[in-house]
């Protein structure tokens, strides 16, 4: 969820603008990567490979995510309760998530900056 909603936020694009673009799919592929060495060292088990999860999001074409949603209606975005729980088990793993920090500096940036952010 954290993965496509800080994409589709930033990017401004539904499910389906993702299918022609495979660089920004990359940066996806990486923070889903982090999150799912995070979770493996904690013992869980993704019940889905990674690159089905990503097809299965690429190919709702017409879905919105749910923080692009918030953006477009000018409501509070959901990072802090997304990012903070990955930040977290981040450390308690020692497993680092630079992608997923990256973006989620520049996601909170620009919900600061269209005023549905304000951590």
């Amino acid at each position: 969820s954290l993965c496509w909603n800080q994409a589709a936020f930033l990017t401004e694009a539904i499910n389906g603008r993702f299918a022609d673009a495979p660089d920004a799919v990359e940066v996806v592929r990486r923070m889903m990567g982090e999150m799912e060495a995070i979770a493996t060292s904690l013992g869980a088990e993704m019940p889905v490979p990674l690159e089905k999860r990503i097809d299965l999001t690429v190919r709702a074409t017409d879905h919105t995510m749910s923080m692009l949603q918030d953006l477009r209606r000018g409501r509070p975005i959901e990072i802090d309760v997304l990012a903070d729980s990955v930040a977290a088990m981040s450390r308690i793993s020692g497993v680092p998530a630079p992608t997923v920090d990256a973006l989620t500096a520049l996601t909170k940036l620009k919900g600061r900056i269209r005023d549905v952010y304000n951590g």
